[in-house]
């Protein structure tokens, strides 16, 4: 793991931490915002799933000797295991949403109501963060991919 990637890492904790400290109650706390994260993390976690699903795929491994694919297989199975990671952050933010619109707020005592608001906002800040290099990420996959394509297309 570079150094650039656990400061990434860490930045991204430390900023989510700030937003659930100094402002649980703009993430979250009405049902508009509640409904809207839903929906977005629903959505990121079934895209998320769908990169997942062909980008462990075996067809994608990289043409050549059996070294080659294995190493191109361990690779594949780092990158996966992120964004599985991430798939996962997405679903604690929808199951903690759904915590505390199950339980309501007349029945739930104000520290709790309290710590599940800034679970949320943790959690989506996080998620919103952790979700902004994917796409780069993705583009860098597919340049390889398309990298050697042209090079193997060279060499014959």
């Amino acid at each position: 793991m570079s150094w650039l990637r656990i400061a990434l890492l860490v930045g991204s904790v430390v900023g989510a931490a700030i937003v659930a400290t100094f402002w649980p109650g703009t993430i979250g706390g009405n049902a508009d915002a509640d409904a809207a994260i839903v929906e977005l993390y629903a959505m990121l976690a079934a895209v998320l799933l769908a990169i997942i699903s062909i980008i462990g795929d075996p067809a994608m491994l990289l043409p050549g000797n059996w070294r080659v694919g294995f190493e191109h297989a361990n690779d594949i199975q780092r990158q996966l295991q992120r964004y599985t990671h991430v798939f996962a952050l997405y679903l604690v933010v929808i199951g903690l949403i759904v915590v505390r619109k199950s339980i309501g707020y007349p029945t739930i005592v104000p520290p709790v109501h309290e710590w599940l608001g800034r679970a949320i906002a943790f959690t989506t800040v996080l998620g919103f963060l952790w979700s902004i290099p994917l796409p780069y990420r993705l583009m860098a996959m597919q340049r390889d991919r398309l990298k050697e394509a042209v090079k193997r297309r060279r060499d014959t």
